[in-house]
């Protein structure tokens, strides 16, 4: 338990980033996954929510496997969440985590189309106990809302305190988006420049996002505009709001 010099408790400051980081490979086709990896190293977040990734998927990207490139090169701690498989080959959705996880989740999204899930770990950060979830839905409307409503069961289960980032593949008026405002957070409004660059080169509409229960307080958003992949990535400084449990001297969050 940290206190502040007035003898205050300290709350629990947290930076989250969502990226989709197109397998590797930036705008223009090149594959990139080291500068990728030098971006999120000097992001530094807490928790990171990576969208597809990929590994032994093929030539684009010399048959590596991604997600522990990730874990050696960043040194954190990662959870991968495969939504399609075939023998060694895997690509599916990533989460990186500064600390140390306690618990993880894959839950697979329903549609008929290109296999969907959401990616969740428990992450035990200076003794709170913080959930996160990450997705990628799909192209589809319907198959949107029935995936949303698919996360905000599972995710109303896990209880505060929560996190969900994604690519949404839909604004944040979007209706899968909408089922999920009724429980959580949106974080930040309709910026200016969206998430999504197009194939002209101009930005298109915001659909990488980041939602989180009311205990959280919003103190930065910011929309990287780095080429490196077809998205934009976002990143959340974020604070916990709730202090611990001074009767019993356990975490609140379980």
């Amino acid at each position: 338990m940290l206190f502040t010099a007035d003898g205050k408790i300290e709350k629990l400051k947290l930076r989250v980033l969502t990226y989709n980081i197109h397998n590797g490979i930036d705008w223009r086709g090149n594959y990139r996954l080291k500068r990728i990896l030098e971006f999120i190293g000097d992001v530094e977040p807490d928790l990171a929510g990576l969208q597809e990734v990929s590994r032994f998927w093929g030539l684009k990207t010399h048959n590596q496997d991604m997600a522990q490139i990730i874990a050696e090169e960043l040194k954190m701690f990662v959870f991968f969440g495969p939504a399609l498989s075939k023998g060694k080959k895997a690509f599916g959705n990533l989460i990186l985590s500064k600390h140390p996880i306690v618990n993880g989740w894959i839950g697979i999204l329903p549609g008929g189309s290109e296999p969907r899930n959401f990616t969740g770990i428990q992450a035990l950060i200076r003794g709170f106990r913080i959930n996160f979830l990450t997705t990628h839905l799909g192209l589809d409307t319907e198959e949107r809302l029935s995936q949303a409503a698919r996360i905000g069961k599972f995710g109303r289960g896990l209880g505060k305190p929560l996190i969900i980032t994604g690519d949404f593949n839909e604004p944040a008026d979007g209706p899968g988006v909408a089922l999920l405002k009724k429980n959580w957070i949106k974080l930040g409004r309709q910026p200016e420049r969206g998430t999504l660059r197009l194939r002209r080169g101009e930005i298109g509409p915001e659909i990488d996002l980041i939602f989180t229960t009311p205990d959280f307080t919003l103190k930065r958003l910011s929309v990287v505009d780095n080429y490196l992949s077809d998205h934009l990535p976002v990143i959340a400084d974020l604070e916990l709001d709730r202090q611990w449990s001074r009767s019993s001297g356990n975490q609140i969050y379980y």
